[in-house]
């Protein structure tokens, strides 16, 4: 049996399971592939479970995790943020996790104070405020190492 045959079996097998189920003939080496795809024909939960399972979840930042993605961008200044760089303080997040949210938070800013605002925009804060004075008087960014002390208090 040529590939077309094989194709074209699999496409009566796909349209009506019921009918075309005995006129499958397969190679042995095709014959798991087949019964894999009967398989999920004939149970749906099963195809949607492994449909689902090729689906990345969708990340949910908790407040702690957010916290310190806030304390890094700030640091860096947050025009200046880049995804790859902030993975190298979080190294669990995937670059496109970091890179989509930190999207979001500077739209965010952007539509509250129609800018990225300088490192006082979190003034409740002890942490923002010790960077804002470090940005008052240096005017450049934190160092790996002052931003890592930052993060483990």
């Amino acid at each position: 049996m040529n590939i077309y045959e094989l194709v074209q079996n699999l496409y009566q097998e796909l349209c009506s399971p019921e009918a075309a189920s005995d006129q499958i003939q397969v190679r042995s080496d095709d014959s798991q592939t087949i019964q894999q795809i009967q398989t999920m024909l004939a149970n749906p939960i099963q195809r949607s479970v492994q449909l689902q399972s090729r689906k990345q979840g969708c990340f949910r930042w908790t407040e702690a995790l957010h916290r310190k993605f806030c304390i890094i961008c700030t640091a860096l200044h947050w025009d200046q943020a880049r995804p790859k760089y902030i993975c190298r303080f979080l190294p669990e997040l995937s670059p496109d996790v970091v890179a989509s949210h930190l999207q979001k938070t500077r739209n965010e800013l952007r539509n509250v104070g129609q800018r990225v605002p300088v490192p006082t925009c979190f003034q409740h804060d002890a942490t923002f405020l010790r960077i804002s004075e470090y940005w008052a008087q240096h005017q450049s960014r934190l160092s790996d190492s002052e931003i890592k002390a930052l993060l483990t208090q």
